[in-house]
């Protein structure tokens, strides 16, 4: 996610919330966090696997900045987390699989699009920490295997298959009930991993991210990401709260079938789920940003570069 920076006040850790219970640490949960600010030890209360490797680098685009003759902008690399080629869901899945973990369960189960980042991800989590991984992806079986999908099968997921989108809440229940029937414990994970537990890691995400800033000596007056499960959104948005940072966080539509009042309802829902678990109270109206124009490379236009697409459609936003 992209970061936009003018000069604020110092920001203030007054106040920081606990965790309303303590778990228990089991083998291969790891709850230590490599920074020394207090939401590290907000977050020891809960079950973490060991899986990204962090902090991931905060890097200024001084180019894209130039270009634009506009605000200072850097970038959150956790395209670099390392697990199973990298990306930003293992953040959550620290949180998810720890939680299984905790929990005696031995098998993930999720799903989501054929070619679906997270699920190379939770393919890869599972095969690192021993874990049984099961995935209903959408549409019918390709006759090849390339990409992302290829990988998922190099990692060990056992692969299903759903030719009817609409009824894959019925088709990942009917699977469950099959690998408990088989001895098997699973531990459902919800599309995107976007669910309390897993924004658990994007509390931890905002703490890694102003601890970067601090030390450049650089503070920022928006975060902007791309939004589509509304699991990081949410996780940023309590950690917010949590660091008492004051900023607009922004999230920009992904997925051109959702809409802007089904996000924020969603958005809401894992806010007030994960304030629940984390012990605090956050406003019912706490603003939720989401700039509904979907973005994504079908976008790109004949000879036109990344660079140049992000360039387009940063000016074409730029009332943001």
């Amino acid at each position: 996610f992209f970061f936009l920076v003018i000069r604020r006040p110092p920001r203030s850790t007054q106040g920081v919330s606990s965790a309303a219970s303590d778990v228990y640490k089991r083998q291969g949960i790891n709850a230590e966090y490599m920074g020394i600010h207090n939401m590290s030890r907000f977050l020891k209360n809960f079950p973490r696997a060991s899986l990204a490797t962090l902090p991931t680098p905060l890097m200024e685009l001084k180019t894209l900045s130039k270009i634009l003759c506009g605000p200072r902008i850097f970038i959150k690399r956790d395209d670099l987390t390392g697990l199973a080629l990298g990306g930003n869901k293992v953040r959550k899945l620290e949180y998810l699989c720890g939680d299984a973990i905790h929990k005696g369960y031995d098998t993930i189960v999720t799903g989501g699009i054929t070619q679906s980042n997270f699920c190379r991800q939770a393919a890869g989590a599972a095969a690192k920490l021993g874990l049984n991984c099961h995935l209903l992806l959408y549409g019918p079986e390709p006759e090849l295997y390339t990409g992302h999908l290829l990988l998922k099968k190099v990692f060990g997921a056992h692969i299903h298959w759903n030719k009817d989108k609409s009824k894959w809440k019925k088709e990942i229940n009917d699977l469950q009930e099959d690998l408990k029937l088989k001895g098997l414990k699973p531990y459902f994970v919800p599309l995107g991993g976007s669910n309390h537990i897993g924004a658990l890691g994007y509390i931890n995400a905002v703490t890694e991210v102003l601890d970067q800033l601090k030390a450049i000596d650089v503070n920022i007056n928006a975060m902007l990401l791309g939004s589509s499960s509304a699991g990081t959104q949410a996780g940023l948005i309590v950690g917010a709260d949590l660091e008492n940072y004051k900023g607009r966080i922004i999230g920009i539509q992904t997925d051109e079938s959702e809409t802007k009042e089904k996000f924020c309802s969603n958005t809401m829902k894992i806010i007030d789920d994960t304030s629940k678990i984390c012990g605090i109270s956050i406003q019912k109206n706490t603003p939720i940003e989401y700039d509904g124009r979907s973005v994504s490379y079908t976008h790109l236009r004949a000879h036109e570069t990344s660079l140049h697409l992000v360039c387009r459609l940063l000016l074409e936003k730029k009332k943001i």
